[in-house]
């Protein structure tokens, strides 16, 4: 009996990681939200079938009544938690994020309309493809040591810039990387550049404070110098 229960248990916990794996790897779904859904749908299912299970089971022995369905019942009830924690787990490990140190090859001052005189950055790294490029700066004294808030850095269609087989390129947005304050030709800023995997915000979210010593740690930091026009440029957004 317990072998039998044991073995539907991981079957269907079988079925349902590998089918959330197919929709997650193959069909790119990426939402947090609905997965949180399926796991609080399938933890309420499991907490009220238990415990209905087991009083139905009770009042069956006390009456001599069939013990088949309320049985079905208890067994649905640890089957569903059993599930909700197995997908839990397989989940964290699915979406552990990934953080990959990059190497910066070519810098250009860029000279197309939507990020003139940004910085134009060309590099490698040994990201998977499809991880996407962060910028960060973590001397940034007005954030408190925040990571700087998306986009500062992005493709010319100001979207994630990402890896493609070992290569990327990314406009880096100045006024984000320096600030608001007065600027002058020379003056630099240090910024970590690193790949992530498994990194499901949205360009225009803020990544997580909580990332800043890991990427501290993954990265070593990259200095950039302003020009005179890019000085110039700051300055009159003031």
């Amino acid at each position: 009996m317990l072998f039998g229960i044991k073995a539907i248990w991981d079957f269907l916990s079988l079925i349902f990681v590998f089918n959330f794996k197919i929709i997650y790897r193959v069909k790119g779904y990426r939402d947090e939200g609905i997965m949180t859904y399926f796991l609080l749908l399938f933890a309420l299912l499991g907490f009220v079938f238990l415990p209905v299970g087991i009083i139905w089971l009770i009042v069956a022995f006390v009456r001599k009544t069939k013990k088949k369905l309320p049985s079905i019942i208890l067994i649905l009830g640890i089957l569903l938690i059993g599930i909700g924690v197995a997908t839990t787990e397989y989940n964290d490990r699915v979406n552990t994020i990934q953080i990959y140190s990059t190497k910066i090859n070519k810098v250009y001052i860029a000279k197309n309309i939507v990020q003139k005189d940004d910085w134009l950055i060309e590099g490698s790294t040994k990201a998977p493809n499809g991880a996407k490029i962060a910028v960060a700066n973590l001397n940034d004294d007005s954030s408190a040591g925040e990571i700087i808030k998306s986009p500062i850095a992005t493709t010319a269609e100001v979207t994630w810039p990402k890896v493609e087989n070992g290569k990327f390129r990314a406009y880096i947005n100045i006024s984000e990387a320096m600030g608001p304050n007065e600027h002058e030709a020379g003056q630099s800023v240090s910024l970590h550049i690193v790949a992530l995997t498994n990194y499901n915000k949205k360009i225009t979210s803020t990544i997580p404070n909580k990332m800043v010593s890991t990427i501290e740690n993954s990265s070593s930091a990259e200095k950039f110098s302003l020009t005179t026009s890019q000085a110039n440029y700051l300055n009159s957004l003031r």
